[in-house]
């Protein structure tokens, strides 16, 4: 087994807006395409389309004083607002969808579009001086780990090289066999995944390791299987080539189950990514070794 990749990334979405005249802002920036992403998705609808539409949809100031109406009525007596606009979403709302949650530090704006997602919020985001909700950070580790159709994947050297580290966690003896047990979702009643095995939690946020099962076959069709530190599964096949994926493992750190707002605290967030930086650093010095002859 060999480790042939070590990469990071960091996943955001929603921008934290500290009262309701700041999100009527994020709105209006939203409107006037602060963002040139916020209009991806009118760039992929045919000309006359859009033609038609402008002509019978009110104008984006009108539309955005509406939609601020609705939202704040929703928020007088709830936590939360959605509303996804198809064809009747005016200007750069089309086929758009608004989130607004409150929180206690304010409210949290989401914007998700057809084409482009949420991109455009990193420039609304930076043009107010507002922060985005840090949802998740990751450092994946891609494995030339193939025996035939199968995976091989041994966690001994893996956890060893973070014994000293936050992510230090439970043996690799245990998180194999964490991993092969698999993972079901509340609403099923149906093991569909692999295991995510907890490496850490300091109360604000946490870490886990799993194998990243969209990189491997299906769990439900072909269950992965310990032995002591070894995890063994099937390879997912490359739909184009006569090849397999390469299977990755994935290490998160999120904030707490019970927090679904994401990290908010920009030195929380700084913290975060440091340290999933710190395991990078760690997991790379691995690249390109034979770190298990019997994986």
């Amino acid at each position: 087994m060999r480790v042939t990749e070590v990469t990071t990334q960091q996943y955001y979405s929603g921008i934290l807006a500290p009262d309701l005249a700041t999100v009527k802002r994020v709105l209006y920036a939203y409107a006037k395409g602060v963002s040139s992403v916020s209009n991806g998705t009118r760039a992929n609808q045919p000309s006359m389309v859009l033609m038609g539409l402008d002509m019978i949809q009110p104008s984006g100031h009108t539309f955005v004083d509406h939609l601020f109406e609705e939202i704040e009525q929703r928020l007088s007596e709830h936590t939360s607002f959605n509303r996804s606009y198809d064809y009747d979403g005016a200007g750069r709302f089309l086929k758009t969808s608004v989130t607004v949650d409150k929180v206690d530090e304010g409210f949290i704006v989401a914007f998700f579009a057809a084409y482009v997602g949420n991109k455009a919020e990193v420039d609304i985001a930076e043009h107010l001086g507002l922060p985005r909700s840090l949802r998740w950070s990751k450092v994946s580790v891609v494995l030339d780990a193939a025996k035939g159709d199968q995976f091989v994947i041994d966690f001994q050297p893996i956890m060893d090289v973070l014994s000293a580290s936050s992510f230090a966690g439970p043996g690799a003896s245990e998180v194999a066999s964490l991993i092969a047990a698999g993972y079901k979702e509340d609403y099923s009643t149906l093991v569909m995944h692999g295991g995510i095995v907890p490496l850490f939690d300091n109360g604000t946020f946490n870490g886990s390791i799993r194998i990243n099962d969209t990189t491997v076959g299906r769990y439900y069709d072909h269950p992965y299987v310990a032995d002591e530190s070894i995890v063994t599964g099937a390879l997912r096949p490359v739909w184009d080539a006569p090849q397999f994926e390469q299977p990755e493992l994935a290490f998160y750190v999120d904030a707490n189950a019970h927090d679904d707002k994401g990290i908010l605290d920009l030195a929380v967030q700084h913290q975060v990514v440091a340290l999933t930086n710190e395991l990078s650093a760690r997991l790379s010095t691995l690249v390109e070794e034979v770190v298990s002859a019997d994986a």
